[in-house]
């Protein structure tokens, strides 16, 4: 069942429960995400602890959903020319030199850097910097 859920992109905590567990199960299942391991005989707090962790894993990854969902529509709102000084501004570039890799003028970048943390919704770089940092896949588009 783990590996169904894992194939359909599904990152659901896993807990198992088990008698008799193969070391070599365990290790693979805790290598796909599984969540912890309960041996039977088992007490109602030890299943409690553990379907705690759980529940509190699928929150912190339903609120990193969200958060990601968020920026997406955040950059979709973005022009083409906007999305790319925002991918350059995050890497480091300044006016100067985003106007030279883009074929147009500092001032130019300096209006297209205004409206991208306008429409990203934030006032500074630093917190521009630290939003797309947060979503995983696009620190693709930051470090290449």
């Amino acid at each position: 069942m783990q590996a169904v859920l894992n194939d359909l992109g599904r990152k659901m905590p896993v807990v198992f429960l088990g008698s008799n567990l193969n070391p070599r199960e365990i290790v693979t299942a805790m290598k796909q995400g599984a969540v912890d391991f309960i041996v039977q005989p088992y007490s109602a707090a030890e299943m409690c602890a553990v379907m705690q962790k759980a529940m509190l894993l699928d929150m912190a990854r339903f609120a990193d959903l969200v958060r990601e969902s968020d920026v997406r529509v955040r950059l979709k709102s973005l022009t083409e020319r906007e999305r790319e000084v925002c991918f350059l501004m995050v890497r480091g570039f300044g006016n100067t030199e985003i106007a030279e890799l883009n074929g147009s003028v500092a001032g130019t970048v300096k209006l297209h850097r205004s409206r991208v943390l306008e429409k990203m919704g934030v006032s500074r770089l630093a917190e521009l910097v630290t939003l797309i940092n947060g979503v995983d896949h696009l620190r693709w588009h930051v470090e290449n």
